[in-house]
């Protein structure tokens, strides 16, 4: 019994050994699992976070693309107005300098215009107290003595003008109140019949009196015309006669303003 008793020892202390190995056993598997499950929140803790900041990170992201996108389409439509607006104030710039230059332009034509008038001007005034008379843009001048043809041009031409070519009914009235016989710039010198001015233009109106011209002393004898001042109330005096004849003359210069 005393045997018995020892071995139901032997085995209840192996029993317990075996128990306490067991629970060491457990224990340790225990510990590793809340070890590796600790390790395993720890890493899910991280995953999250990390997924949290890339999140963040995704949203500032695209938040600042979005923004800065905008940013440049604005900057963009403001370069765009600005050099639409630089494109036009060039235009105008381009418009005031083309008319800046034709309005020079102007000025100087109407400056030398200006600078020719004053020139006519002082000229006008010389001629009237030289005892010139005005009349429709030119100045007369009638002759004191009485000369040939020719050397009454050459007078006249002396005084910067020529003898007088009539170009209107006005001017043959003017030239008739004069009260004497004058030269005017009229000849067929050249070829009997044709009459030319003095500035070898045809004569297209002529003012002759009855009969006239009549060539009165033969072929070739009377080919100067001169006004006869003293047929009254009648515009046709005009006469021919030879070049030679002693006439006053009447110088004409025109006078253009």
């Amino acid at each position: 019994m005393g045997q018995n008793r020892k071995a139901h020892s032997n085995v209840t202390q192996a029993q317990q050994t075996e128990i306490e190995e067991l629970t060491v056993d457990s224990q340790h598997k225990v510990y590793r699992f809340y070890r590796h499950a600790a390790v395993c929140f720890g890493v899910l803790c991280v995953l999250q976070a990390i997924l949290n900041v890339s999140l963040r990170l995704l949203y500032y992201s695209k938040l600042d693309t979005h923004d800065f996108r905008s940013q440049c389409t604005a900057l963009i439509k403001e370069r765009d107005g600005l050099q639409a607006g630089y494109s036009a104030l060039s235009e105008d710039k381009d418009l005031l300098q083309t008319s800046q230059d034709s309005l020079s332009k102007n000025l100087y034509g109407l400056q030398q215009e200006c600078d020719e008038l004053q020139k006519r001007l002082y000229k006008l005034e010389q001629a009237l107290e030289q005892g010139w008379s005005y009349f429709n843009a030119s100045v007369y001048f009638i002759s004191a003595g009485r000369k040939s043809w020719s050397d009454s041009r050459q007078d006249c031409r002396e005084r910067g003008a020529d003898l007088v070519i009539i170009n209107s009914r006005e001017e043959q009235e003017y030239l008739r109140r004069f009260g004497v016989d004058i030269w005017i710039g009229l000849t067929d010198g050249d070829v009997e019949g044709d009459w030319r001015w003095v500035d070898n233009g045809p004569l297209i109106t002529g003012y002759w009196a009855n009969g006239e011209p009549n060539n009165g002393f033969g072929p070739e004898n009377e080919n100067c015309a001169a006004i006869n001042s003293f047929i009254l109330n009648d515009m046709n005096i005009w006469f021919d006669t030879e070049c030679h004849s002693a006439l006053n003359w009447v110088c004409e210069r025109r006078i253009r303003f």
